[in-house]
C-alpha cells in the first residue's frame, strides 16, 4: 500500500480515487442489496450452489468493508495534509 501511494498515477488525485472507490462500494452494495433467496430459476439447486452463492456474497462484503476502509484512510490523509499545511503555514508567520 505505500508502494502504491508513492507511484500514484500523475492524473490520479484523491478526490477521483475516491469516486473510483465510492462507485465500486456503490456497486457492490447494489449487488448485496438483491434478495438472498433468488427467484426461481431453471437452474439446479443444491447444496453446492447455495455454498457458491453464500461464499460470493462474503466475499462481496469483505470487499465493500475494505473498500469503506480505504475512503476512510483517504479521508484521513487529506485531514492530515491540510493539518500539517496549516501547522507550516503558521510556523512560517511565527518566524
Amino acid at each position: 500500500m505505500v508502494k502504491q501511494r508513492f507511484n500514484l498515477k500523475s492524473g490520479e488525485t484523491y478526490a477521483s480515487r475516491e469516486a473510483d472507490l465510492q462507485a465500486k462500494a456503490d456497486k457492490i452494495e447494489e449487488m448485496l442489496g438483491h434478495p438472498k433467496t433468488p427467484q426461481p430459476s431453471y437452474q439446479p439447486k443444491g447444496t453446492v450452489r447455495v455454498q457458491t452463492n453464500e461464499q460470493v456474497r462474503t466475499r462481496l462484503s469483505q470487499q465493500h468493508a475494505s473498500i469503506q476502509d480505504e475512503l476512510k484512510a483517504i479521508e484521513k490523509e487529506r485531514a492530515q495534509r491540510q493539518d500539517a499545511q496549516t501547522q507550516s503555514i503558521q510556523k512560517s508567520k511565527t518566524l
